[in-house]
């Protein structure tokens, strides 16, 4: 268990889940966080970590590619014209999820769909609720992105159920309203005023 004066003027490195369940209750004045906004950037390999699921299943992982493009649509957008000498090679996404207990292994932002974002998202807000104390304060950067006429063709079977229980997010060119969506379910489900 890490006390207030074990980080006082301290920066603690790692992942955020498992700092925080460290963190005593209602100790922090004030959080200032930018989350890694979904499907922005890949952070490494090194980034990666293993969401939900059973912590005790000895995982049986199924590959899950996601292609990465530019823009809402399979075109090529006018930065990657011809007349361009030097185009940044976009990468496929790669993530994992479990056969056996539907955990998914990846990193925060890279998740195949919104909904799963946002629930990961949410685990991590809980913890900061817990350990912010009543009178303090948390500032939460936060953007949105566009939507694609395309719910997430390229997620596996497995996650496919739950994905389509809910409506398709976005119409193409349209914004997905994922901090608003974000701060909603953390009102409605989490009591944060």
């Amino acid at each position: 268990m890490i006390y207030p004066d074990d980080y006082i003027n301290r920066v603690i490195c790692g992942n955020t889940l498992t700092v925080l369940k460290t963190m005593p209750d209602k100790s922090v004045d004030c959080i200032v966080t930018s989350p890694p906004y979904w499907g922005l950037r890949d952070y490494g390999e090194d980034t990666k970590t293993v969401w939900n699921g059973d912590k005790d299943c000895q995982h049986k992982w199924i590959k899950h590619i996601q292609p990465k493009r530019r823009g809402s649509t399979d075109a090529k957008s006018s930065y990657e014209r011809p007349s361009r000498k030097e185009t940044q090679k976009l990468k496929d996404i790669k993530t994992d999820f479990c056969q056996k207990c539907g955990a998914w292994y990846g990193q925060l932002g890279l998740e195949p769909t919104l909904d799963l974002y946002l629930e990961h998202l949410l685990q991590i807000t809980a913890e900061l609720k817990r350990v912010l104390k009543k009178s303090g304060v948390m500032f939460w950067n936060h953007g949105t992105n566009y939507g694609s006429a395309i719910s997430a063709p390229n997620a596996p079977i497995l996650l496919k159920e739950r994905i389509f229980k809910r409506p398709a997010i976005g119409i193409s060119k349209c914004l997905t309203l994922q901090n608003w969506r974000l701060i909603l379910r953390m009102i409605d489900e989490q009591g944060w005023r």
